[in-house]
């Protein structure tokens, strides 16, 4: 299948593959280089790239916050400081900094649970980069209830709510509950639940919980605390987020594929879920940052989390010194000169 695939591509035009996958739903990107990731119209729709300036003056591009709070989003980016360039502000500050009221502790009745015990998240999620930063959440306290979508398939690995060999390695310290939430009694199931809860994790392509009525709107109307998850590959904004998407995909729209391997062969998938665990990761950033926030106001908002997007961030200086200094990173077999070299080498 792999050969078939690939003469296929070879006689067909890179624009006109991406619209066809586009259309039919196939879960494909081309992989794309920095300049391709500046001149793109999704990310620059996102904005998933800002400007900022050197304290030697100097403008450059780089990765913008992951994720995306609706009601509270990350502050608009500033230049690092000089050397000491804040010394004496924060001395002088000192005194106001330590007055500054932290919240109540209490040391009973959640003593041992997890620094997030007492937190409910409903885990409405698919593999791999929602249900693992449901995990994360669970590992460190939280309650996590699965809500598991009857398997569609013969085999227990097939389609949703299946159970394949992943799920002990992704689905530990939660509790499962089959629901079926496309279903008006299993939707009912679900908005009660939702009413006692905290978190609702969900990674399905954007538009799926809407065409359910379970959109933002309504788990508002029945919790306004609660932290809505949207985890996907491009994210709940910009002419892209439609489409399917998985960690090969995300790892190459955000620039990562195209640095690794040799220059003198094509690009090379990264071997691991990269983009799914780093995905988690941010994902859990953006709920613990909406939960805080709750705590200061009241209200849960959502926070929208684009695979592409992490996998960009992750990309460190690359578009920085292509804006900056014009230089383009290339596959270089894991070197890379602005650094010095780090070598794996066999012993005897």
């Amino acid at each position: 299948a792999d050969q078939l695939v690939a003469a296929w591509v070879a006689r067909h035009d890179l624009a006109d593959i991406e619209a066809r996958f586009a259309a039919t739903g196939v879960a494909g990107t081309a992989v794309r280089s920095a300049d391709e990731i500046v001149g793109d119209a999704h990310i620059a729709a996102r904005g998933a790239i800002l400007k900022l300036k050197s304290t030697s003056g100097r403008d450059f591009l780089a990765p913008a916050a992951v994720p995306k709070l609706t009601r509270t989003p990350a502050e608009a980016a500033a230049g690092a400081p000089r050397l000491g360039e804040h010394t004496e502000l924060v001395r002088a500050d000192i005194e106001r900094i330590a007055s500054r009221r932290r919240p109540d502790v209490k040391h009973d009745d959640q003593a041992g649970a997890g620094p997030l015990g007492g937190v409910r998240v409903l885990d409405l999620s698919q593999w791999l980069a929602g249900p693992a930063a449901a995990t994360l959440l669970g590992d460190f306290g939280a309650e996590v209830i699965m809500i598991e979508l009857p398997a569609t398939g013969p085999a227990a690995s097939d389609g949703p709510g299946s159970r394949g060999p992943g799920v002990p390695v992704t689905n530990r310290n939660k509790k499962s509950v089959t629901l079926d939430v496309r279903s008006p009694r299993g939707r009912e199931v679900f908005l009660e639940l939702a009413r006692s809860s905290d978190v609702i994790v969900e990674n399905f392509r954007p538009g799926t919980l809407e065409r359910w009525n379970l959109g933002p709107e309504m788990l508002r109307r029945v919790n306004p605390r609660l932290v809505l998850l949207r985890s996907s590959g491009f994210g709940q904004s910009g002419p892209f987020t439609a489409r399917a998407a998985f960690n090969p995909v995300g790892l190459a729209f955000g620039g990562m594929t195209y640095l690794n391997g040799w220059p003198d062969r094509p690009p090379v998938r990264d071997g691991v879920t990269a983009g799914d665990y780093s995905t988690a990761l941010f994902n859990v950033l953006g709920v613990v940052a909406a939960l805080l926030r709750r705590d200061l106001d009241g209200e849960g908002q959502i926070v929208d989390t684009a695979m592409y997007e992490c996998a960009l961030r992750l990309t460190g200086d690359t578009l920085a010194v292509r804006s900056a200094l014009g230089i383009r990173r290339e596959r270089a077999g894991g070197a890379w000169p602005v650094y010095p070299s780090s070598l794996t080498v066999e012993a005897r």
